[in-house]
């Protein structure tokens, strides 16, 4: 499951060099929930979208995918507005080859979004070449 997203990764340097933005783009929404664990006094707000987010990117870098998805699945419960999440799901379900999910979480960030250029050039780009 890592050489699918080292294989991702590769293919969007390819098609879209390093200048497209994409992959600054997923590191952008990791930086933006990693700096800090949400806290009440001091300890841990386990049911924060920020910190399923943040799960969801560290079960994801070790190929647990399922439960990357889980984790970002709570992520947009609590916060629908979150398109990170969203974008970090269609990812996760492209690695996993569920190309109609994938579509419909793209598309959930594209509603959110409608001038995120990145993933419209993500989404037309898979549409394009898988019928």
């Amino acid at each position: 499951m890592i050489e699918q997203a080292i294989e991702l990764k590769n293919m969007i340097r390819r098609n879209y060099g390093r200048k497209s933005g994409l992959l600054d783009k997923l590191a952008e929404c990791i930086a933006y929930f990693l700096p800090s664990e949400p806290s009440v006094n001091g300890l841990p707000v386990a049911h924060s979208a920020k910190w399923y987010f943040k799960n969801g990117v560290m079960v994801f870098e070790s190929g647990a995918f399922d439960s990357a998805i889980t984790y970002w699945k709570h992520t947009v419960t609590l916060d629908p507005k979150c398109s990170n999440a969203y974008f970090n799901l269609g990812i996760t379900y492209l690695l996993k080859e569920d190309i109609d999910k994938a579509k419909n979480y793209f598309h959930e960030v594209l509603k959110l979004d409608p001038h995120d250029s990145e993933t419209k050039t993500l989404y037309n780009h898979f549409w394009y070449i898988i019928p």
